[in-house]
């Protein structure tokens, strides 16, 4: 972990986002495949403090600049994210074990309705990766939903963000089968 630390702290002192996010990226993904792993700590399932859509987040590294911050999340079977984003900070997730599935959103269009704002969504193609594939997301095409995808055991994955992540929206269907939406902010709590 230090290693990676380190690393990171190299990527993260002096570049611009897309470049930060392409070598962070690759970072994460030269380090699974040549065998990095978490240590247990950090990556099982927890029983309590979890997200409220049931899966687990434990900050791995918090650095007291703030350029980044590093989370693990362990996804048991059936869990995953509602439509969110990350509050305007860039994002690297990488499989460190199992499959993810994740969809993109496009927004829209958002209204206001009374002293509501609802926001259209349309959904992106799937995308799966397994361990050593990592994706990125750059505000503003942040929108998205991540999911364990194995019917019969737990996924982890790292998830490297362009500050610490304190915040975040939930984006919920105003009733079932709609394409609008409803924003509520969240906290983002880690099990740490």
């Amino acid at each position: 972990l230090e290693t990676l630390h380190s690393r990171l702290d190299d990527i993260t002192t002096d570049c611009n986002t897309e470049s930060c996010v392409q070598r962070v990226k690759r970072e994460l993904e030269e380090a699974i495949v040549a065998g990095f792993q978490l240590p247990e700590e950090y990556t099982k399932e927890a029983t309590s403090c979890a997200d409220s859509d049931g899966y687990t987040r434990r900050a791995v590294h918090e650095p007291d600049h703030g350029r980044y911050s590093v989370i693990a999340m362990i996804w048991g079977v059936g869990q995953g994210t509602s439509l969110h984003d990350h509050a305007n900070l860039w994002c690297v997730d990488c499989v460190i074990e199992g499959k993810i599935e994740v969809v993109p959103y496009d927004l829209n269009e958002q209204k206001q309705v009374a002293n509501d704002t609802h926001y259209l969504f349309s959904a992106g193609t799937p995308i799966y990766a397994g361990p050593g594939e990592a994706g990125a997301l750059i505000p503003p095409f942040e929108y998205h939903t991540i999911a364990n995808s194995l019917p019969d055991r737990k996924s982890v994955s790292m998830h490297v963000y362009g500050g610490k992540m304190e915040q975040a929206a939930l984006y919920h269907p105003i009733e079932e089968g709609s394409p609008w939406y409803k924003k509520e902010m969240c906290k983002r709590a880690c099990d740490s």
